[in-house]
């Protein structure tokens, strides 16, 4: 696991041709202004501005995100809420993602009649950064990453 601390300021989800200055790979429609919701387990969640522990884990095998979220509970983390916890570690630490994936599965938008989509901070093969949405429901590739918060903080 690795650790990084994260000034979070759960402000408004930038608008998405404001995203497109940071992620010139590409932006999701997803990110088109359409309400994200909480996970059920961030619903109580902690939204003032401070700083958080963020936990980056990489399992390196195909995984299911109902076994993510609950390797996470094991361990007293919580997903991260991609919406503004995962921008606001992206701002921090903007270059991880070329490394693979950084999925956030502590909320998600919806995608009309297809389900679930949530944050993805990617790269491009030429390493321009994107920030992707992708659906929830099913398995995620060994190469995905995962972020958490403590469920303290």
């Amino acid at each position: 696991m690795d650790h990084y601390l994260v000034s979070c300021s759960y402000g408004k989800l930038p608008s998405k041709s404001d995203l497109k200055k940071t992620f010139t790979g590409g932006v999701s429609d997803i990110f088109d202004g359409r309400a994200w919701k909480k996970y059920s387990l961030r619903v109580r969640a902690d939204e003032r501005p401070g700083n958080r522990i963020m936990v980056l884990e990489h399992f390196g095998c195909e995984m299911e995100s109902e076994d993510v979220i609950a390797w996470g509970f094991d361990n007293n983390l919580v997903p991260a809420m991609g919406h503004n916890e995962g921008l606001d570690f992206h701002m921090v630490n903007p270059r991880l993602c070329l490394d693979g994936p950084i999925v956030s599965l502590g909320s998600f938008a919806l995608y009309g009649n297809e389900g679930r989509g949530v944050a993805v901070l990617d790269a491009r093969d030429d390493g321009r950064l994107w920030l992707a949405g992708r659906w929830s429901d099913g398995g995620w590739h060994s190469g995905c990453r995962f972020l958490f918060v403590t469920s303290s903080g």
